[in-house]
């Protein structure tokens, strides 16, 4: 191989590469071909280098200039200096480039589809908070780590629909749950207070037992409009004058004397 032929193998490596930055683009002009186009055939330049003291006797440097050798040595040499500069972020693969492309194109379209789509947008928390939990079947063996992300999205989908025909079991049965586990809390809390021996500490455990409970009541309360269980409501009512006072239902004890 020439040098011709060698600057045109070279200048096909860097062709794969841009500047990330335009002031990074000078790092692959031509110019930067020359140093390795030079070196080749020239059995005088490991003593050249060493002499003007760009390459100390000994140093890794200098062991590293065997690979200048012969033209495969220089284009590998070439390679693996590209190869750097890309590691410290200041040149880009074109095909790396095109991907990161694609991928954001991507990324884009599926943030649309989660945000206008609940059911994924929920299925995304939940497989987070069970993502630690292993579930065991003792009948037959079988062993899974957290929740299945696509069935999430169908059970909620499911209960969309029902939603949709004016059935509220799902939330129902939701509230319910929420109303078992905010207890659970509370009666945790309140024995976690019972062993608390510094007033910090047990006032924070009385403050999240004391809004568990205010939680439980409010599901319990939701739950029973959802139900159309209705409230009584006592009415008391009081009527005032400047100098005078009338509460209701006194002529008709006084008409009875």
């Amino acid at each position: 191989m020439n040098k011709k032929q060698l600057k045109q193998e070279l200048k096909a490596i860097q062709d794969q590469y841009e500047g990330v930055e335009s002031k990074n683009s000078n790092l692959l002009n031509r110019s930067c071909l020359e140093p390795y186009v030079q070196c080749l055939n020239n059995p005088d330049l490991k003593g050249h280098l060493i002499e003007t003291g760009l390459v100390e006797p000994g140093s890794n440097m200098e062991n590293e200039l065997k690979y200048f050798d012969n033209d495969k040595g220089i284009i590998e040499a070439f390679k693996y200096d590209l190869e750097a500069l890309a590691d410290n972020g200041l040149i880009i693969t074109k095909e790396i480039k095109l991907q990161r492309l694609k991928n954001l194109k991507y990324q884009k379209r599926i943030t649309k589809d989660v945000i206008n789509h609940q059911p994924s947008n929920a299925s995304m928390a939940i497989s987070q908070l069970y993502g630690k939990i292993s579930f065991t079947d003792d009948v037959n063996g079988n062993d899974a780590k957290g929740l299945y992300s696509p069935d999430i999205v169908k059970t909620i989908e499911k209960q969309e629909k029902l939603l949709a025909k004016g059935d509220l079991s799902s939330l129902e049965n939701m509230l319910h749950s929420q109303t078992h586990t905010l207890n659970a809390i509370f009666n945790k809390m309140t024995i976690h207070m019972s062993n608390a021996t510094e007033l910090q500490r047990l006032e924070g455990l009385g403050r999240i037992a004391l809004k568990a409970q205010a939680q439980c009541r409010q599901s319990i309360s939701t739950l029973a409009e959802i139900k159309g269980i209705k409230k009584t409501t006592f009415i008391h009512q009081l009527n005032n004058a400047t100098n005078q006072q009338v509460n209701n239902g006194a002529g008709e004890n006084l008409s009875n004397k």
